[in-house]
């Protein structure tokens, strides 16, 4: 009896660890599983890849070679990413063959920001000054500036065409793990060598002086209205950084010195440089700029350059990046709009033209004030407009060759309590409408809401006729554009 239910029991027993073992190694299949399935996700995402990196301002060539190396600055936008997210990121230039490896290319990345600007001679998602962060937008995506340095690698010989690339780490699955390789899929870049000889893939270095703002950007142009790319981008300096192995006419005549700029165009050059802009750090957006018709800058001529790293120079007289206004403002005083502005630097400035709008869409010039043409220091000016109602201005600084640049606009606002008065109430054939400001209708109302009477005014005071109007209870609605007015009015 007692020997049954042992062999029962044992019998069970087995059952149970038979049961168990094969759970356990359908769970290691499925693990497995998720495991190969994860990997492969994770290659493939790491893989470079032309998808989701599209450059927005993208110079045509760039530099060569490890002892006259020069950042290489492009706009551009990332897509596809978690919204509201942090990224470290690092940016290379790559070639054709090295899509759809896990190679991202080559380069030094130079980090540009709103606060400052740095430099790492050794990329890395997971070492601290490898690397830089960005935050994208709700929809995921970010718009900004990057550059790449280039190096001796191979990549960055003359003739070859290299594509602008982005590293970017798992954005806190993983911090500072490869996760994402993109590259451009809509632009190339020629790498040029220096050279004093003609040659589609020869180049020669170009600096400038100028009164714009450190940080922000130079563009070289072909053409006089900017409508293709540029030829090449330069940053102002002071910057705050020194980059090892630079041009040597850079190190000496650029790096450090203040409104200074330099970069390279290519030496087959027929147009030659006809357009010279400065464009925002923060936003990209066009700030000033000048222009040649013939490439001719005073007595430095950019067709078909021959001076490889001896510097074509552009002084800030013959190329001037003009006038940066330094405040706009208005406001209303005695019934007067005071409007004033200053200027930090001023070259080639002939004047403002001073416009008004009272709906904020369409402007009139209502003035124009000189100005002091050539300057390095502050300067005040104003301009008093004979109106004391809500209005929007802006000025249009033009400078001596006809280039024109719009401020920002400002608006004024009478503040003032509108008051109005009716007269005779009740009244008969006729009322009189008397206000502290200027007003722009005046519209009688009956009791049903319908509109009898409908004036435009402009003015301080006018006359209504009512003669048409039956006896009763109406409303007076006036409007000054600001404030609307409602009284009850009587006729008899």
């Amino acid at each position: 009896m007692y020997s049954v239910n042992f062999n029962n029991n044992l019998l069970t027993n087995n059952l149970i660890l038979n049961n168990t073992f094969a759970k356990i190694i359908n769970m290691k299949k499925i693990i497995l599983s998720i495991i190969i399935s994860l990997s492969a996700i994770l290659t493939n995402a790491q893989v470079l890849t032309q998808s989701n990196f599209t450059g927005n301002i993208v110079p045509q060539v760039m530099g060569s070679a490890t002892g006259t190396r020069l950042p290489f600055i492009y706009r551009a936008t990332l897509t596809g990413l978690a919204p509201n997210t942090i990224y470290r990121y690092f940016t290379n230039l790559a070639l054709r063959t090295d899509f759809g490896t896990t190679n991202s290319g080559a380069g030094n990345p130079l980090f540009i920001r709103t606060s400052d600007i740095r430099y790492t001679t050794g990329a890395s998602l997971l070492t601290l000054g490898g690397y830089d962060s960005l935050t994208t937008n709700s929809s995921g995506s970010y718009t900004g500036w990057f550059a790449t340095v280039n190096t001796g690698n191979a990549r960055f010989t003359g003739g070859n065409y290299v594509f602008p690339s982005i590293v970017l780490d798992s954005a806190g699955l993983k911090r500072g793990i490869v996760n994402s390789r993109f590259c451009f899929a809509n632009d190339s870049v020629l790498v040029l060598t220096y050279a004093t000889t003609s040659g589609a893939n020869n180049g020669s270095f170009i600096r400038g002086s100028s009164s714009g703002v450190a940080k922000n950007l130079v563009l070289l142009f072909q053409d006089t209205v900017s409508t293709n790319r540029p030829l090449s981008i330069g940053i102002i300096e002071s910057i705050g950084i020194n980059i090892a192995s630079i041009v040597p006419d850079y190190v000496t005549n650029v790096q450090a010195v203040s409104g200074a700029w330099g970069t390279i165009i290519p030496n087959t050059l027929p147009s030659g440089v006809r357009r010279i802009e400065q464009r925002s750090l923060v936003t990209g957006s066009y700030i000033n700029g000048s222009k040649s018709t013939n490439g001719t800058w005073g007595t430095t001529n950019t067709v078909n350059p021959l001076n490889g790293t001896t510097a074509l120079v552009i002084s800030s007289t013959n190329a001037p990046l003009p006038v940066k206004l330094n405040s706009f403002n208005a406001e209303i005083t005695n019934k007067l709009t005071i409007l004033n502005w200053t200027t930090a630097s001023e070259t080639n400035n002939k004047g403002f033209e001073v416009q008004r709008s009272f709906d904020g869409k369409k402007f009139e010039t209502i003035a124009f004030v000189n100005g002091v043409g050539n300057s390095n220091k502050i300067v005040n000016y104003n301009f008093v407009d004979n109106n004391n109602l809500r209005a929007f201005y802006r000025l249009n600084q033009i400078d001596f060759d006809g280039n024109s640049e719009f401020s920002k606009v400002v608006s004024v606002k009478n503040n003032e309590e509108l008051i109005l008065q009716i007269t005779p109430n009740p009244f008969a054939n006729s009322i009189e409408v008397v206000t502290n400001k200027n007003i722009v209708s005046a519209e009688i109302i009956d009791i049903t809401g319908k509109t009898k009477v409908l004036e435009v005014i402009n003015g301080t005071n006018a006359t209504i006729d009512t003669h048409n109007l039956s006896n009763g209870v109406y409303f007076i609605r006036v409007n000054n554009g600001e404030t609307i007015i409602t009284k009850r009015i009587i006729k008899n």
